[in-house]
């Protein structure tokens, strides 16, 4: 679920609540209009628009995400995710083109690994260095394969611990640490969840700001 707004109507003595489906890189977001008596609730479904949300500026595809200009290496990739390539620095890019595809089934815009579980890892360099401050993961979407936690190691030496991913895709786990200046960093993963087939990510983002 993304943003939340809330007005009251004073001629309908009613409260009335917007909310959006989605987070960023869902360019098309459902909106749904609620009311309700009291602010706590209950609320009544008003309306449900489909689709009724395009975002303005997503930040996934902004000039501050660094990793639309970064070379991409993953451990492994699934025969289903290959593109017509088999160079492998090519096999991670679907995890860094600004887009979060929310289809369960294994597509174009992911990395998914094959067959790998705490092994996977992604690691993203660049020919000038970077000056960043903040990370965003995307586990891969559908509840089969999740990530509980890993580690983003850095050029420059540091080491920040990542906690449990939101698993459906539409929203991400958020990093920010005090700028680091770097060539290149790595996401390894180090815990998945039981059922966890096939490691990935569905998008990663790397910012300056």
């Amino acid at each position: 679920m993304g943003c939340t707004t809330i007005t009251y109507d004073a001629p309908l003595r009613k409260y009335l609540i917007c909310v959006t489906d989605g987070g960023p890189g869902v360019e098309d977001k459902n909106s749904y209009i609620l009311e309700a008596d009291e602010i706590s609730g209950p609320c009544r479904l008003v309306t449900f628009m489909n689709k009724f949300g395009r975002q303005s500026e997503d930040p996934l595809k902004g000039e501050n995400n660094v990793v639309l200009r970064a070379r991409v290496n993953v451990s492994s990739v699934h025969q289903k995710n290959k593109p017509f390539t088999e160079l492998i620095e090519y096999f991670g890019e679907g995890a860094v083109d600004g887009i979060v595809d929310l289809d369960a089934e294994i597509n174009a815009h992911e990395w998914v690994s094959r067959g790998e579980r705490e092994t996977a890892m992604i690691r993203l360099s660049w020919d000038l260095p970077q000056t960043v401050r903040r990370v965003w993961l995307f586990d891969r979407p559908g509840p089969g394969d999740h990530i509980i936690s890993g580690v983003l190691l850095f050029s420059d030496g540091g080491t920040v611990r990542v906690g449990e991913l939101p698993s459906d895709a539409k929203s991400c786990k958020e990093m920010t640490f005090p700028p680091k200046t770097i060539t290149w960093v790595v996401f390894a993963v180090d815990a998945v969840s039981e059922e966890t087939a096939n490691t990935g990510l569905a998008e990663m983002a790397v910012f300056r700001d």
